[in-house]
């Protein structure tokens, strides 16, 4: 999991750095440079059919769409651990009993009452 949420990430920060590095031509190198980016972005227009200019936006939305997807496996992956929590939460704010019960209810129920000793 964690491999995954290392690569989800590496590529976030390497797509968004340089789109916004080459932007604004802050590196000195032709990767970083303004004219690298419009030729980046004038090729991939001419093979999906759509301006050149509406290839960040698209790309953008894709890297939102891909955050869910890994939070939501994620999600998940952990949800044994704050799935209780939160329904319990959520329900005591409506105003609701709790809907699972405490280990010790549910011990004392199996056992029977507990009489004192005579």
């Amino acid at each position: 999991m964690r491999k995954i949420f290392i690569s989800w990430l590496a590529t976030i920060v390497f797509c968004r750095g340089w789109h916004f590095a080459s932007y604004y031509d802050t590196g000195p190198t032709f990767y970083l440079s303004r004219e690298f980016h419009d030729q980046v972005y004038g090729f991939y227009g001419n093979m999906l059919n759509i301006p050149p200019s509406e290839i960040p936006e698209r790309i953008a939305w894709l890297l939102v769409v891909d955050t869910i997807i890994v939070f939501g496996i994620i999600a998940l992956r952990y949800y044994k651990r704050w799935l209780p929590q939160t329904l319990n939460f959520i329900k005591r704010k409506l105003g609701f009993k709790s809907a699972y019960a405490s280990k010790d209810r549910i011990n004392s129920a199996v056992s029977g009452p507990v009489h004192p000793a005579e």
